[in-house]
C-alpha cells in the first residue's frame, strides 16, 4: 500500500543522493592530490580521477598488508571460529551518524546469533570469537554474545588461526581469502525489510564467492554450518584481482608509490 509506495521512494531518493554526493566529491575533492586505484573493476572508472596531479595503481589496504607481513612462511592453524563484528546494533552504526534508525536491534540480533554459534560450536567443537570493530569497544567476555571472548586487536592473526570465518558484510573478508579460510555471510530478517541495498549486497556477495548467507532469525538455514569449504581458487583469484589489485605482482603499496616517485 502507501507505506510500502513511501518506504520505497525514500529509498530511491536516498541512494540518488549517495550517488550524486559521491560525484560531488570524485569530480571536485582534492583534485591537486594524488589517488590510488585497485582493482580491475576501476579500470572503466579511471577517466573519474583524470585531473589528479598522480594515478597510482595499487592494491586494497589489506592485499597490501598481507604482501607486506604475511606472504612467506605462514603458519596457520584452525583453533577458533572467528565472527568478524559491525559496530551495531549494540553500539553506532554509520546509520545512527546519519540521523536514521538503526536497521537491526539488539533484542532480535544478539540472542539468534549466538543460537547460531551454539549451533556451529556443537558440529565443529570450536568457540566462536568475536573481533570487535574497530569503532566500538566492548567488554571482554559481554552477555549479548554469550560470554564469549572479545578481541579489540590482532585481526589478522585472529583470521590466521580460525577454521573459518562469519560477517554480515565486512572488508577484511578479503584476509579470509587470502589465508584460504571458509566465510560465512549472516543476515537477518530486519536487514531484510529494513535495509534492502544492504541484502541485495549480501546476496551478491555470496553468489559470487559460492558461500553460504545464513538468516540467522531462520533455524532451518543452521544446517548450512555442516558443509563450509574454502572459496576455491579460481573465484577467489578473480575477486581479488577485480577488487583488490590490480595484478601488480607482490610488491605492497608503499613499495609502488616509491617506483612511481622515483620514475
Amino acid at each position: 500500500g502507501f507505506y510500502s509506495f513511501s518506504k520505497r521512494l525514500k529509498h530511491i531518493i536516498t541512494q540518488n543522493l549517495i550517488n550524486i554526493t559521491k560525484g560531488l566529491i570524485v569530480k571536485y575533492a582534492g583534485l591537486k592530490s594524488n589517488v590510488i586505484v585497485l582493482g580491475s573493476k576501476s579500470d572503466k572508472n579511471k577517466f573519474l580521477f583524470k585531473k589528479r596531479k598522480l594515478i597510482i595503481e595499487g592494491h586494497s589496504w589489506d592485499f597490501s598488508n598481507f604482501n607486506d607481513n604475511y606472504n612467506n612462511d605462514i603458519r596457520m592453524s584452525d583453533t577458533h571460529v572467528l565472527l568478524i563484528d559491525g559496530a551495531g546494533p549494540k553500539f553506532k552504526n554509520d546509520d545512527l551518524y546519519l540521523n536514521k534508525n538503526s536497521a537491526i536491534t539488539s533484542d532480535k540480533w544478539y540472542p539468534n546469533q549466538n543460537r547460531l554459534f551454539d549451533t556451529i560450536e556443537s558440529v565443529y567443537k570450536k568457540k566462536v570469537i568475536i573481533k570487535s570493530h574497530y569503532s566500538v569497544r566492548h567488554e571482554k567476555n559481554p552477555r549479548y554474545f554469550g560470554y564469549r571472548n572479545v578481541f579489540h586487536s590482532n585481526l589478522i592473526d585472529l583470521i590466521c588461526n580460525s577454521c573459518f570465518i562469519i560477517s554480515r558484510y565486512s572488508t577484511a573478508i578479503s584476509y579470509g581469502l587470502l589465508f584460504n579460510k571458509p566465510i560465512i555471510l549472516i543476515t537477518s530478517n530486519e536487514i531484510k525489510q529494513n535495509l534492502n541495498l544492504r541484502y541485495e549486497q549480501q546476496q551478491k556477495l555470496a553468489n559470487y564467492l559460492n558461500c553460504p548467507l545464513i538468516n540467522i532469525d531462520d533455524v532451518k538455514q543452521f544446517k548450512k554450518v555442516e558443509n563450509i569449504t574454502s572459496t576455491e581458487k579460481e573465484i577467489k583469484d578473480k575477486f581479488l584481482e577485480n577488487f583488490c589489485t590490480l595484478g601488480l605482482g607482490i610488491e605492497s603499496n608503499s613499495k609502488l608509490i616509491i617506483q612511481k616517485l622515483d620514475n
